[in-house]
């Protein structure tokens, strides 16, 4: 607990939890002027959407459970490390020490094999203090999800201007486990007509399937017919092999969701993923540098230089209420009391007022390893973000033959050159809703003799495809929880419901004025100071540690190495250059990049890859 008073102390929303979707809600009423209170009892940002590097976690791991959690509900369950190398270290030390005394006593006892080979140690690419490096920069997050590169995440970060504090990666790979092998699932005409794996009628069958798919309206008579008939039925319809459904639900529709999806939901899964071919890639995904977690704070930055109030480390014991049982505010663990008009709680705490809601638990396993599940075949391959999809039927579900929810494994593989893993190393997650299967499929895909580091917990999500935040009671909202699917989508929606819950006509989210654009008034001007109702005023609360010359983070649209940089519309311009932490990364020469102007919006990256009209 911070031994602090929080000024000023009365607000117009307070909000609980500093969750993604909590933080796109406060970043939204603090841009129309509304004055926002962000508490959270831990003391990082990001709840179950926070990132953590190995150390990091080693210290979770280490704390003692609070005394006093008020009215906070852990969000992860059974975080268990296991420092493989630390294993195999002492076992190979123990072996050598083992050897040595068995040449001791037999040079004691004048017995020598004259055949006998001296053996050489190989000695180890790690060290005890280069791994301990090598810990501290893995950033794993604890709900990883990627961006479709023109989806709803992407199109808001860019309309808000909020892009200044956040660069990307594009996905590189997608594979399917299947018969024990991974698979690369084609993404575009040319892979599936270039598939190894697919016959030719198969290739015809797949494509015009899609090629349907992608011209039918989804307001038209022929869409609404599908309205009440299922997946299956839809498959069957279309004469799709049992490979081809793989590839669909594995490449195109992600399977993220129940199964089997109403066949409705699959054409607009199908629609929207063909929609993201080619904008940076064959895949139509990108993943922020740093990990998932960026998002989150990105809107927390925002928040903060349009006035929120931001304490971590500061737990809720209470939410009060006036004689006539409505909110009135909150009390914090300090005893310390905050008035407020409306509360937004994240469902990571309970109360009178707001129950708890409905769970369900997602599996986690990850792995730091030296190897990757794929080795890159070609010098110019890049394995820099990798998405990986195991059936449900190659999961094998428990060992009574029983699936559970028929959730299969999706997972994640980040390359050293992500921002999420290390030098020379791979970071592999892998999540599912039945722990089972997530075993076996780990087991089965990454050999123990280039594991490092292994990480286990499982974490509350929405039983439901879509969060489902509460209505208004008494003047306190809860938001939902995150669902498990490989997007963003949801979030957004839910924090715009909120938004209009505790609003009436305001816009959601608009675009931040550009630092050069800030307005001064002329007299505070002289003294120094900005109008306390500027649009850029820097409250001195901002979460990160990336700062212009008015304290506010700002990310000047560099890119990296194939990086990408998503530029709010009506940009010009990007270069290309480093977009590091030179500290941390190393020096690197800055060059300049061509500068393209593609409708409104334009986005510069270095690579291959060709930009798209939309980021």
């Amino acid at each position: 607990m911070l031994d602090i008073q929080v000024e000023p102390t009365e607000y117009d929303v307070i909000i609980v939890g500093t969750g993604l979707t909590e933080s796109i809600i406060a970043a939204s009423l603090s841009r129309i002027g509304k004055t926002v209170l962000h508490l959270d009892t831990l003391d990082y940002y990001g709840e179950q959407w926070a990132s953590f590097t190995l150390t990091q976690l080693e210290r979770e791991v280490a704390k003692q459970p609070s005394s006093n959690p008020g009215l906070f509900r852990p969000f992860y369950h059974n975080l268990k490390l296991e420092n493989l190398f630390e294993a195999r270290e002492r076992e190979r030390d123990k072996e050598i020490e083992e050897k040595d005394k068995e040449i001791e006593e037999r040079d004691k006892e004048g017995e020598k094999d004259p055949d006998e080979k001296e053996v050489i140690e190989q000695p180890s690419r790690w060290t005890k203090q280069s791994f301990e490096k090598t810990k501290r920069r893995v950033n794993i997050d604890l709900t990883p999800k990627v961006c479709l590169s023109n989806g709803p995440m992407v199109s808001l970060i860019r309309s808000s201007n909020c892009s200044r504090y956040l660069s990307f990666k594009e996905v590189n790979r997608s594979f399917i486990y299947h018969n024990s092998t991974l698979l690369e699932a084609p993404c575009s005409r040319e892979q599936v007509f270039n598939s190894k794996e697919l016959k030719m009628i198969e290739k015809r069958l797949i494509m015009r399937f899609l090629s349907w798919a992608m011209d039918l309206d989804l307001t038209g008579d022929d869409f609404a017919a599908w309205t009440d008939r299922s997946e299956d039925e839809l498959y069957k319809e279309y004469k799709l092999t049992d490979n081809l459904v793989m590839l669909i639900r594995g490449a195109l529709v992600s399977a993220t969701g129940p199964s089997p999806l109403p066949a409705c939901d699959v054409i607009r899964q199908v629609q929207t993923y063909l929609k993201n071919v080619g904008i940076y890639g064959t895949i139509p995904y990108i993943f922020p540098i740093y990990g998932a977690a960026e998002i989150a704070q990105a809107f927390v930055r925002y928040s903060a230089v349009f006035g929120s109030v931001y304490v971590l480390a500061m737990g809720v014991t209470s939410l009060d209420k006036d004689e006539g049982g409505e909110f009135c505010g909150v009390t914090l663990e300090n005893g310390q009391k905050i008035t407020g008009k409306h509360c937004v709680i994240s469902p990571n705490y309970c109360d009178d007022i707001m129950d708890g809601n409905d769970v369900t638990l997602v599996h986690h396993l990850i792995y730091l390893t030296e190897q990757s599940v794929k080795p890159v075949s070609k010098e110019t391959e890049r394995d820099d973000v990798s998405l990986l999809y195991i059936p449900v039927d190659c999961s094998h579900g428990d060992s009574d033959g029983n699936h559970g929810d028929s959730a299969p494994v999706i997972g994640y593989e980040f390359g050293e050159n992500s921002g999420v893993s290390s030098e020379n190393t791979y970071l592999v997650h892998l999540t599912s809703r039945n722990k089972t299967s997530l075993d076996r499929a780990a087991g089965e895909m990454i050999p123990d003799s280039s594991s490092l580091y292994k990480v286990s917990y499982s974490t509350n999500m929405s039983p439901d495809n879509e969060p489902h935040c509460t209505e208004m009671k008494r003047g306190v909202v809860r938001t939902g929880r995150p669902v498990y699917t490989s997007g963003y989508g949801e979030c957004i929606r839910e924090a715009e419901r909120v938004f209009r819950l505790l609003t009436e006509d305001a816009e959601f989210l608009p675009a931040a004025p550009d630092p050069e654009d800030f307005k001064w008034d002329e007299e505070e001007e002289e003294e120094g100071v900005v109008e306390s109702n500027t649009a850029g005023e820097n409250t001195g609360n901002t979460a990160g540690d990336n700062t212009g010359s008015n304290g506010n983070a700002v990310v000047e649209g560099e890119t990296d190495n194939g990086n990408i940089a998503v530029v709010a519309e009506g940009e010009n311009e990007v270069k290309a250059g480093k977009n590091i932490d030179e500290k941390e990364r190393g020096e690197g020469d800055k060059t300049e990049g061509v500068l393209e102007k593609i409708d409104q919006s334009v986005v510069e990256k270095s690579g291959e890859s060709q930009a798209g009209p939309d980021s």
